[in-house]
């Protein structure tokens, strides 16, 4: 039962942006109905999140080869010249996440 709910609970929830409070009143709750000590929903919690973030890192993967692939097949841009964009557009966005730090 309790491997079930945390399935459906990770199935559920993982395509969604979790944050962390999110988890926990998520967390919260499954504690209550399957009565978990601080330690494991804690952890459910942490795996939720985790899992959100995994599942949003896919999508954009995903979008952003299909939008490259549609950009290309519609003859706006040259593959090579898109490519060197977005090269150009990673180098800036490293550089200015170095200064901020």
């Amino acid at each position: 039962m309790r491997e079930k709910l945390h399935q459906l609970v990770k199935a559920g929830y993982g395509l969604g942006l979790l944050s962390l409070n999110q988890a926990k009143k998520i967390a919260g709750q499954v504690k209550k109905d399957l009565r978990l000590n601080d330690e494991e929903s804690m952890r459910l919690a942490t795996e939720l999140v985790n899992s959100s973030e995994k599942a949003t890192k896919d999508v954009l993967k995903m979008v952003d080869r299909n939008l490259t692939k549609a950009i290309i097949r519609s003859k706006l841009v040259k593959k090579k010249d898109l490519f060197r964009v977005k090269n150009r557009l990673r180098k800036t966005w490293k550089l200015a996440r170095k200064k901020r730090k």
